[in-house]
């Protein structure tokens, strides 16, 4: 069963400080795809971000 997921990441340049957030919405079967599948959506929307190292700050079922 697929479930909505908002999945709350910070972004940046890689080594360096995360200033940025962003929120994803996605669907997936767990948390875990969650955050696989917002990350890859997030590197996807925008070439800039393709290189950007981000971290999960948090995940929440909605």
């Amino acid at each position: 069963m697929m479930n909505k997921y908002r999945v709350t990441l910070k972004y940046g340049d890689v080594g360096k400080y995360k200033h940025n957030s962003q929120n994803i919405t996605v669907e997936a079967e767990s948390d875990l795809t969650a955050m696989r599948l917002a990350e890859e959506k997030f590197k996807s929307s925008n070439s800039a971000y393709k290189n950007k190292e981000v971290d999960i700050v948090k995940v929440v079922k909605i």
